[in-house]
């Protein structure tokens, strides 16, 4: 699927429902930023912290979808990644 979007042959109403996963990570910046600003989020560039969050949960899904019987990883795991834990 992520390799779709970037097919020359995919109608553009696919691709733009492909690219809603960049559009989150951009749109998870500023929101990281105002936590890491709170202290709540670890220090580190935010637009790879997104990357790092959400191709997890990108990646545990579709794992997941190809394998149901694949134990779900543990919420605190994934939001680890966004975590401070110098707080």
């Amino acid at each position: 699927m992520e390799n779709a979007q970037h097919l020359d042959s995919l109608p553009p109403d696919l691709k733009e429902m492909l690219s809603e996963s960049s559009k989150l990570i951009r749109m998870s910046v500023p929101i990281i930023e105002k936590g890491q600003a709170l202290g709540e989020i670890r220090a580190g560039n935010a637009e790879a912290l997104s990357i790092a969050f959400w191709c997890s949960i990108q990646g545990i899904a579709q794992f997941i979808a190809l394998s149901p019987e694949t134990p779900c990883p543990n919420a605190d795991w994934v939001v680890s990644i966004l975590e401070n834990k110098e707080r």
